[in-house]
C-alpha cells in the first residue's frame, strides 16, 4: 500500500469524525430510539450514523464502572427484551443478509462517508470470506452487535443461575424486570433461539465471539438451552463456529496497525479482537458448556419449577 492510499483513507476518516462531531443524542431518546429499531429492524430507514449515535448515547453515562453499567441495563428492560429478540430471531441466511443490507443502505454524507472507508479497507486488505457486498454490511453493524450483547452479558453475569427476577406491582409489562421466566428469557424458543444465534456468530465481522460467549452465559443461567445448542444440526454453534474464530483469531493481522484504524473502532476479519480477547471467549465459552452436559437430565430443574425460582432485583 502506498503513502497516498493512507492519506486517503485517513482523510476519509477525519471527514467522516468530523460530520459527527456535533451531534449528541440524550440518553431518555436513545434508549427508546434503540429499543424501537431492535423490536422492528425492518422499519428503521438504514442510516447507520443516526444508529451509531444513538448506541453512544445509551454508552455515555454506561462508562463509569461495570456497577454503573449493570445497574443501568436492569433499570431498561425494555432495551434488554429487544436485544435478546434481535439476537435469536431464526431466519435464512439470505434474510439475515437482506436485513443488514436494508440497516445499512443509507447514503446521507457521513453514511456514505463512512461506507467509502470500509470500501477502501476492504480492496487494499480483502475479507477472507464471501463477497465485499456481502462483507460491508456485517461490518457496518458491528457496534451495534457488539453493544447490546455486552449488554446481555453484563446483566446475566450479575444473576445467580436458574433464579428469575421477581415482577414488580403496577408496572407495564415492557418495564418489569428482565428475565420473569423462560419465555422472557428466549421469547423465540430454545430451538429458534439458537438458530438465530448462529446466524450472528457465522461470519467474521469482528463481533461473532462475543455472541458466542452471550450464548454460553444464556446456557449457564438457563440450563435446559444447553440441550439445544448440542442437538443443532452439525453442531454449528456448540463446535463448529467456534474452532472457526480461533483458528481465524490466530491468523496474521491483514491490515496494519495504525492508530488511524483504531479510531474507526471497526474489527473487520477479527483484527479488532484481540487474540486473548477471542480466545477467552471462546474458552469461557466451552466451559460453560461442558459445566451444563455435566447435568443430567433428571438434574435439570423442571420449568415449573423454574419459574417459581426468583430473586428480588
Amino acid at each position: 500500500m502506498s503513502l497516498q492510499d493512507l492519506i486517503d483513507i485517513e482523510e476519509k476518516i477525519k471527514r467522516y469524525e468530523a460530520l459527527n462531531a456535533a451531534l449528541d443524542v440524550p440518553f431518555g431518546v436513545a434508549v427508546k430510539r434503540l429499543t424501537s429499531i431492535l423490536n422492528d429492524p425492518w422499519s428503521f430507514n438504514g442510516c447507520r450514523t443516526a444508529l451509531d449515535l444513538t448506541i453512544e448515547g445509551v454508552e455515555k453515562p454506561c462508562q463509569p464502572s461495570l456497577a454503573t453499567r449493570v445497574k443501568i441495563a436492569k433499570a431498561n428492560p425494555q432495551l434488554l427484551r429487544a436485544s435478546i429478540k434481535f439476537l435469536t430471531t431464526k431466519q435464512s441466511p439470505e434474510k439475515h443478509i437482506e436485513m443488514m443490507n436494508h440497516m445499512t443502505r443509507c447514503t446521507c454524507l457521513p453514511c456514505q462517508c463512512r461506507r467509502d472507508i470500509e470500501a477502501s479497507l476492504e480492496d487494499k486488505w480483502p475479507s477472507p470470506e464471501a463477497s465485499r457486498s456481502n462483507n460491508i454490511a456485517p461490518r457496518l453493524l458491528d457496534k451495534l452487535v457488539d453493544f447490546i450483547t455486552t449488554f446481555l452479558i453484563r446483566v446475566l453475569c450479575d444473576l445467580p443461575e436458574h433464579q428469575f427476577r421477581n415482577p414488580k406491582p403496577n408496572k407495564p409489562s415492557k418495564f418489569q424486570p428482565w428475565p420473569l421466566n423462560p419465555s422472557d428469557l428466549l421469547p423465540n424458543g430454545l430451538e429458534d433461539s439458537v438458530e438465530g444465534l448462529t446466524l450472528w456468530a457465522s461470519g467474521s465481522a469482528g463481533y461473532e465471539a462475543t455472541v458466542i460467549r452471550l450464548t454460553g452465559r444464556l446456557a449457564v443461567f438457563y440450563r435446559p438451552f444447553v440441550q439445544s445448542i448440542l442437538t443443532q444440526p452439525h453442531h454449528a454453534l456448540a463446535i463448529k463456529l467456534p474452532m472457526k474464530h480461533l483458528s481465524l483469531s490466530m491468523e496474521p493481522p491483514k491490515r496494519p496497525k495504525h492508530p488511524m484504524f483504531e479510531r474507526l473502532e471497526q474489527p473487520g476479519d477479527m483484527t479488532g479482537l484481540s487474540f486473548d480477547n477471542t480466545c477467552n471467549s471462546i474458552f469461557n465459552y466451552l466451559s460453560e458448556l461442558q459445566g451444563g452436559c455435566l447435568f443430567t437430565e433428571a438434574s435439570l430443574p423442571h420449568p415449573r419449577t423454574t419459574h417459581e425460582t426468583r430473586v428480588e432485583p
